[in-house]
């Protein structure tokens, strides 16, 4: 079987350059109809970084709004109120109290 190489295109190229950062290599691949270690090589070439996987999608600011309002009502009070049970449970005890419990 012959490996036939088709030449890489100007719009192949152009291809490359606009979507890096943007697609995962191997999404990359499949637009072009490319193998992914030829798409990663042509890109090597051409000096651009190709991710193998997609980049994360940002979190909306909203998001991120609604869940810092649900740690300052929910969760941060609950691990304050556990900061001082387990600060009241290691102060000092009084000797008397203390000898009152040993039976």
């Amino acid at each position: 079987m012959t490996l036939v190489r088709r030449p890489w295109s100007e719009q192949d190229i152009a291809e490359i350059k606009k979507s890096a950062g943007k697609l995962s290599l191997r999404e990359l691949a499949d637009n072009l109809d490319r193998s992914d270690e030829a798409t990663r090589a042509k890109a090597s070439k051409l000096g651009v970084c190709l991710q193998s996987e997609a980049p994360e999608k940002p979190v909306a600011p909203k998001a991120q709004t609604q869940t810092a309002t649900l740690v300052e009502t929910v969760v941060a009070p609950a691990a304050i109120e556990r900061a001082l049970s387990i600060y009241e449970q290691l102060q000092q005890r009084d000797q008397s109290v203390i000898v009152q419990a040993i039976p």
